[in-house]
């Protein structure tokens, strides 16, 4: 299933859904899961879980990214994820952090070889996520923002039915500058449920744009390491700040024109 794609070759198209089980639980084998934060975060495994020790990070956040090995998400995926597009999931994500400590299960979407799309969740819950047909690749990461010790207990994706004929599809907007995407809605019930989404979104994409300028702000002083060819943890902020201010620009109006 894990299988790796020639890294020259980048189509979406190559990912193979049929290789995909209907009921998939992520592999917390602490070699399926990366992070570019090798220095300050130490991934193990202990009692079937995936041990996540980050004691001495010096960022907001960081991502852990599953089979990928780069936590930068404009790189399309090149390695088999266990869900796939065209069904309904029950997504169950648990586990145990520490009190300062949060923790996100994101999905990322790809369509014609760009991302899409995020989905988040939250910590010790049972969701429901659907995914469109329109989707040509998923990658899946955590963030965990604050230091210390998050374990994950279990990452398991249910398939519950079919959607092939479900109302509300996503598709790619190609006049977007964010690449985000946009939905045909059917009914009033759909209409609500998006606009949801949507709020959501926003208010992640609110919270990640804060972090960053608290981070810019804290580490200013030190705006000459992060220039120096040792790291490039400002530069990666700069670029997040941009994409996320571009995002929320394009969520606004698409809130602003369903009201």
């Amino acid at each position: 299933m894990n299988k790796k794609y020639n890294e020259s070759n980048r189509n979406l198209n190559h990912l193979d859904p049929s290789a995909v089980t209907e009921n998939s639980l992520l592999d917390l084998d602490k070699d399926k899961w990366h992070t570019t934060y090798i220095q300050s975060v130490e991934l193990f495994n202990k009692e079937g879980s995936l041990c996540i020790n980050h004691q001495n990070i010096t960022v907001p956040h960081f991502y852990v990214s599953y089979l990928e090995k780069n936590s930068n998400f404009s790189i399309l995926p090149t390695v088999e994820c266990e869900i796939s597009p065209g069904k309904t999931y029950s997504v169950e994500f648990y586990g145990n952090v520490d009190k300062e400590v949060n923790m996100e299960l994101f999905l990322i979407y790809y369509t014609n070889q760009t991302k899409v799309h995020t989905e988040s969740f939250t910590l010790n819950t049972t969701s429901s996520l659907v995914i469109s047909n329109d989707v040509e690749g998923i990658r899946v990461a955590v963030r965990i923002s604050g230091k210390g010790t998050s374990f994950i207990n279990k990452i398991q994706f249910t398939d519950k039915n079919d959607i092939k004929n479900s109302s509300i599809r996503s598709l790619p907007d190609r006049n977007s500058s964010s690449n985000t995407t946009s939905l045909l809605i059917q009914n009033d019930a759909e209409k609500e449920q998006l606009i949801k989404r949507l709020i959501k979104e926003k208010e992640n994409l609110e919270k990640e744009f804060k972090e960053i300028l608290e981070f810019i702000l804290k580490d200013m002083k030190k705006q000459e390491l992060l220039y120096s060819s040792q790291t490039n943890q400002l530069l990666e902020y700069k670029d997040k700040y941009e994409t996320a201010i571009r995002k929320i620009k394009s969520l606004e109006i698409k809130l602003n024109e369903m009201k």
